[in-house]
């Protein structure tokens, strides 16, 4: 949990604001793990489900209905989760947050995203969100991933290692603060697994180098 390297700002003498933990930002399909994990967790899907990547317009009790689109315009057919991941398909993630929407409700997944991931800003209950449109922190967004990393634990971001007074002796001392079990170790491996995809086979293949 301990942050290496933070750059904040391109200039601190004119700006004092720090975008990395306090700027919110729309997240975009980086958040699409997030809830892949917990509709996966909570049996929404499984990871033999087929998601549909056919255009839809989608109707929620007392919401506008939605029509999301596929940045690269191709629709049709259907999907494996982990092709929707690798590929970053807005369609079949949109598919998952409306079963989980029907199964939960979206104000549990706002519950869950501040209980399991660590967001304190606020992430909305609509469709959308699947889709990054909730502003959070960089910082947030590290703290998330860290679930992933260790199969379903978190660890709390931090800068400072110890503070020394003027005189030597020593103040206060930090050291790696971690909440296990945020998250079932099978379900937070597997959309690991997913996320190396993106690396391997989808749309990030050129960072292979």
């Amino acid at each position: 949990g301990q942050i290496l390297a933070m750059t904040g700002g391109v200039d601190y003498d004119r700006n004092q604001f720090n975008v990395v933990t306090q700027g919110k930002r729309q997240p975009g399909s980086s958040f699409k793990p997030f809830v892949y994990s917990l509709a996966l967790e909570y049996g929404v899907i499984d990871q033999d489900t087929y998601l549909s990547n056919e255009r839809a317009i989608f109707r929620l009790p007392g919401e506008r209905p939605y029509s999301p689109g596929n940045s690269n315009g191709r629709y049709g057919g259907s999907v494996s989760l982990r092709t929707a991941l690798a590929f970053s398909m807005n369609l079949p993630a949109v598919n998952v947050c409306y079963r989980y929407a029907k199964e939960r409700g979206l104000r549990d997944l706002s519950r869950r995203a501040e209980s399991t991931f660590g967001f304190r800003n606020e992430v909305k209950p609509v469709l959308s969100t699947v889709l990054g449109t909730s502003e959070v922190s960089p910082l947030e967004m590290a703290q998330g991933y860290s679930v992933f990393m260790l199969s379903g634990s978190r660890y709390t971001p931090f800068c400072i290692t110890r503070i020394i007074g003027p005189d030597g002796v020593e103040i206060a001392r930090y050291t790696p603060a971690i909440k296990r079990g945020m998250m079932r170790g099978d379900v937070a491996d597997l959309t690991d697994s997913y996320l190396r995809a993106v690396v391997t086979s989808g749309t990030a293949k050129i960072a292979q180098g």
